[in-house]
């Protein structure tokens, strides 16, 4: 039996209603105990809403409404009552559910629709709301974005790694408070070797009793937490209504638009002679809210169409139309409801050359509901051309024909390339007498799938301008098929029924039905062998993601599939492991045609079809493989690229390893591992932008294993994207709220024995199971969150092992260079080159021993009023820093001596030289200019101009450093871009160092947008190598690995490249304006 959640599924994923019915229906069984009687739910619902149809509301809701919630299993009714028939669990889920319906419905009150209006089970916070909070605590952006992403995922167990020092207890603590909603539950618990299943889940306890000592099932810390987590489950509702939306219809707010023109009419009342015959636009309303835009080449012959109940036409106003009434023309009793509603429907239009672009202009301001879905698909697909072939005669309708009159006229006047019922009828019947010999039934049967079908389409084809598409049909192969076909497909994408995509028209065994099939070869190239049965999933899953834009258009048009006959299953009878049988596993998307079926759209699914095609195409043609060696790429992912190739795609380290070994015998293991991780943009054990290069060569596909990407990601070229990717405008509305468990020190506990059958619940939440003392049923809710910390070098524990480690989503935290500086912003460091000196240290550990064995910078911030000095670094070295380094190389003496003291890393400036006050402590311009003449005039020259570049941009701000200390060179002046006066308005673009480097930020601007986009990022990477690349500046080998890369003033004098540095800035800011200007 179903649940809550099955019902919050399909609510929020399947649902799609014609009227508002089944949210009312759904509500009133909720507040109602769980049943109704037929009487008492209509009179409910009169009291709301108005019943504009001939039927009783009675009568309604027995019908449709009731039969799409019977046929999902959510109610039972039978003449006067209707009743749910779900089980009424987890509880926590019906006030989310009794959310989304109310929400539902006053969307539908304010519009008739829900197609703005979409649910997801997200946490949601806006860009602002993370920065002001990261601001405020000091908190990397990129941090609470990865948790984010990660819960909305639907990661619940989240695991915080990273070596000591970096505050991952705080960071939780606080990300908690800030992800907390209303009455969130948030618990805090430390695990540790003695720490066991009885304190976590529960226990036997001793208790003393008149009958002396006894043992109880006391619950523990989780158990506990679950019985009082009594909240609703987490929803996010978005709205992309928004202001343009409310406008749909309005024709007296659209003035602006719509100067020129004509005053509205009734389409119904319209005396067609009048019009004019010229080309134009013209819009239709019902009720006030705007259907539809279109143009056309004859004003007065495209209103009388419309006019029309007709479907022949093929007028995109009509045929949606009808759909979106659920009506059959054909029938007179439809055909009379259709005109009542066209006498409510009324029609502008404007007389215009330019119709085309004033028609796009109107759509995209106004989103009328039948052009919106379409406008959004590619529009270099010819459908118009497809059309006007197949109705060539349409001119010769007169237009005051009466609809009697034009239904006979269609029928003495067919269009030419009509497709029909008639057109497949006869192999219907041939199939019941199937022969795999050649009887006069068969030889028939091929002379309809190889020569009159196929001529049909192709010669529809070829005078519509498509002649690069071939028609092709068979029924034998050697004996004939048990499954005819008619395919459609172009030859350079594939060249025969077992190689490339195609659509084909698939006749089933048995004489009941073809389906037009989206489909790809099933067989082995040269093979008589099956693609494997996880191949064909894989492609047609990687296709259906491709079509979805045009699918979804489709299926939005119909709202029953099988009364409109879309399919994404095919049933061609066929008995398993024979070719048909492979068909139906490649099948992609696609309609079916029943034998019983006498009026179909078949002419217009055909176009759909074709267009889905084209998409497929085109989207292979995005994808062809780009010649490796003609990237700017470093030898090293040359040669795993090509080493890869040879092994079949993918492999272990080692075997890529042993492939490259082949052609240089000198690479070693890390070179290749370091490689790999800068060529792969997914996580690997943490931050996936600390290698990434920009470049998406390879996959992470399991632990230590890749495999190559798609050679799409190579054309970096095709990632130059305006600002509208990263943006979507919607009103955000939440419900209920996520609880947490925050668990320390997480792999210091034995955890089999802390978890025991908890791990299976953390994986089907919401499911219950039996505890091994009380053996009382105890669930998991989906809204519960596990936030663990684990210190990754702790060597006195145990690994997790891959059981847990599967279930948990791992996030790597690195020292944060920008955390420490940020602290000292407020208070008073008197060791100037505190940060730099930790990097130092940082990077000298990572090359040794990797990134688990750093030193975090939490160490170093000094939590009271007194100044930080070389005394507290030298307290701080000796009593945890350098215990810590004796850990990491077990006590070796010998490699100990380069770490024997601080100075090693920090070179020390004489107490008595810092003698000044923190507010006067300013690296000031002329200082930088001393500096940089110390080391050449040129250096000087090279500030100034930058200076005087900096201001012809009005919201260039140069920073003063404050590091304004003998003997340091460092300090200097950060360039930073305002886009507006709040804190979080600020990007600090790069500053100018005494030392002579041009120090980039990179680090901090990864999670300002527009750099926390991948396109964008990559692309900024693309430029900037691009520039070290033409100019030939000196860089090492981790330049785009580290959050602050240097550039040498020097070299950038040399190559005389200045003017193009500062235009990849220029770039940037305008890029910056644009992400404003949308959220303006």
């Amino acid at each position: 039996m179903k649940n809550f959640v099955d019902l919050k599924d399909y609510l929020i994923k399947e649902i799609k209603p014609q009227k508002n019915y089944q949210f009312f229906i759904l509500k009133e069984l909720l507040n109602s105990e769980g049943s109704i009687s037929y009487k008492e739910l209509a009179k409910k619902y009169d009291k709301q809403y108005i019943n504009s149809t001939k039927e009783t509301t009675e009568q309604i809701l027995k019908n449709h409404p009731t039969q799409v919630l019977n046929k999902h299993k959510f109610i039972e009714s039978n003449k006067n009552t209707i009743s749910l028939n779900i089980e009424t669990q987890p509880e926590y889920y019906k006030n989310s559910i009794l959310w989304i319906l109310d929400s539902y419905l006053d969307h539908w009150d304010e519009f008739e629709n829900i197609k703005n209006i979409r649910f997801k089970e997200n946490i949601y916070k806006s860009e602002e709301d993370i920065n002001n909070f990261c601001g405020t605590f000091n908190i990397p952006v990129d941090l609470v974005q990865k948790i984010i992403s990660s819960i909305n995922r639907g990661e619940k167990q989240i695991i915080l790694d990273g070596p000591p020092g970096t505050g991952k207890t705080y960071l939780l603590r606080k990300i908690i408070e800030f992800l907390s909603e209303g009455d969130s539950l948030s618990y805090f618990v430390q695990f540790h070797p003695s720490y066991g299943y009885e304190e976590f889940i529960e226990g036997l306890r001793p208790t003393t009793k008149d009958t002396g000592l006894n043992f109880e099932v006391k619950p523990g810390i989780l158990k506990s937490l679950l019985n009082q987590t009594k909240s609703s489950f987490p929803l996010i509702k978005f709205d992309e209504t928004g202001t343009d939306t409310e406008k749909i219809g309005q024709i007296e707010n659209d003035k602006n638009l719509l100067t020129g023109f004509s005053s509205p009419k009734i389409l119904t009342e319209i005396n067609t002679k009048e019009l004019p015959e010229e080309p134009g636009v013209h819009l239709i309303y019902y009720e006030n809210n705007l259907l539809y835009v279109g143009e056309t080449g004859n004003t007065r012959r495209r209103i009388a169409e419309h006019m029309r109940s007709h479907h022949a036409s093929g007028d995109t106003f009509i045929k949606h139309s009808q759909k979106k009434f659920q009506l059959d023309l054909t029938k007179d009793g439809d055909k009379k409801i259709f005109d009542d509603l066209r006498s409510r429907m009324t029609i502008i239009y404007k007389i215009t050359e330019n119709k085309e672009n004033l028609k796009n202009k109107i759509i995209e301001e106004l989103k009328p509901e039948f052009n919106q879905k379409l406008a959004s698909r590619r529009n270099d697909f010819n459908r118009k051309t497809l059309v006007e072939t197949w109705f060539e005669d349409i001119d010769l309708i007169p237009d005051d024909m009466s609809d009697d009159e034009l239904d006979k006229w269609l029928k003495e006047n067919p269009p030419q390339y009509e497709l029909t019922i008639d057109d497949f009828k006869e192999v219907f019947e041939l199939q019941k007498s199937y022969s795999s010999r050649a009887t006069k039934e068969m030889q028939r049967r091929e002379e309809i799938v190889k020569h009159e079908l196929p001529n049909k389409i192709q010669n529809w084809l070829n005078e519509s301008g498509f002649e690069n598409y071939k028609v092709a049909g068979k029924g034998d192969q050697g004996m004939y098929s048990k499954a005819p076909w008619v395919r459609v497909f172009r030859e350079e994408y594939s060249s025969g029924p077992s190689d490339g995509y195609y659509i084909v028209y698939l006749f089933d065994t048995i004489g009941e039905r073809v389906y037009l099939s989206l489909n790809r070869g099933s067989l082995i190239p040269g093979t008589s062998n099956h693609i494997p049965d996880e191949e064909a999933r894989k492609s047609v899953k990687e296709i259906r993601e491709i079509i979805k834009p045009y699918t979804d258009s489709i299926e939005e048009q119909y709202t029953d599939d099988d009364e409109y006959n879309i399919v994404w299953e095919i049933d061609l009878a066929a008995e398993d492991g024979t070719t048909p049988a492979a068909y139906e596993k490649t099948h992609i998307f696609g309609y079916e045609i029943n034998k019983n079926q006498d009026i179909g759209a078949y002419n217009a699914d055909f176009i759909d079809m074709l267009e889905l095609l084209d998409a497929v195409y085109k989207h292979l043609d995005s994808t062809k493989e780009v010649n490796i060696e003609s990237l700017s790429l470093p030898r090293e992912p040359i040669l795993i690229y090509n080493a890869m190739k040879s092994i079949g795609g993918s492999g272990t380290i080692a075997e890529i390893l042993e492939e490259v070994q082949k052609v240089q015998p000198s690479k070693k293991s890390p070179a290749i591992q370091r490689a790999l991780q800068q060529y792969t943009p997914v996580k690997y054990n943490g931050d996936p932008m600390k290698r990434y290069t920009g470049k998406h060569l390879f996959n992470h596909v399991d632990e230590g294993k890749y495999e190559l990407a798609n050679q799409n990601n190579l054309n970096t070229q095709n990632l130059d994207k305006t600002a509208e990717t990263y943006h979507t405008q919607h009103t955000v509305e939440q419900f209920g709220n996520y609880d947490f468990l925050l668990i320390d020190e997480i792999n210091r506990g034995n955890l089999p024995k802390i978890f025991g059958e908890m791990l299976n619940a953390f994986e089907y939440r919401d499911e219950k199971i039996s505890l091994q003392y009380s053996e009382e049923p105890l669930t998991v809710p989906s809204n519960l969150i596990f936030l663990g910390t684990m210190n990754s070098t702790d060597k006195s524990v145990g690994r997790l092992d891959s059981a847990l480690r599967r279930r948990f989503d791992f996030i790597h935290v690195e020292p944060n260079y920008d955390v420490l500086e940020n602290f000292y912003r407020d208070k008073v460091s008197k060791v100037p080159n505190l940060v730099e000196g930790l990097q130092d240290l940082n990077d000298t550990l990572e090359d040794v021993l990797g990134k688990h064995c750093l030193i975090g910078h939490t160490f170093f911030m000094k939590d009271n009023d007194q100044s930080f000095t070389y005394d507290d670094l030298e307290k701080i070295w000796r009593r945890k820093i350098y215990p810590l380094l004796e850990e990491y190389f077990m006590d070796d003496l010998e490699i100990l001596e380069e770490y024997d003291s601080y100075k090693n890393f920090w070179t020390e400036i004489p107490d008595e030289e810092q003698n000044q006050q923190f507010g006067e402590n300013r690296y000031t311009k002329d200082l930088l200019s001393e500096h940089l003449a110390e080391i050449s005039l040129e250096h000087k020259s090279l500030q100034l101009e930058i200076e005087e570049c900096s201001e012809k941009i009005e919201k260039i701000k140069p920073y003063i450093g404050w590091n304004n200390v003998a003997g340091f060179r460092s300090g200097g002046r950060t360039f930073q871009y305002w886009i507006s006066e709040k804190s979080t308005g600020r990007y600090d673009l790069f500053k100018l160092a005494g030392n002579g480097f041009v120090v980039l930020p990179i680090g901090s601007l990864k999670t300002r947008p527009p750099f926390n986009s991948f396109e964008f990022f990559t692309l900024f990477q693309e430029k900037l190598k691009d520039f070290i690349e033409n100019f030939d500046i000196n860089v090492g080998d981790n330049f785009y690995s580290k959050d602050k890369p240097r550039l040498n003033m020097k070299e950038i004098i040399d190559s005389n490249s200045l003017n193009e540095f500062l235009s990849i800035w220029e770039w940037v800011i305008k890029e910056i304006e644009k992400i404003n200007n949308l959220e303006s």
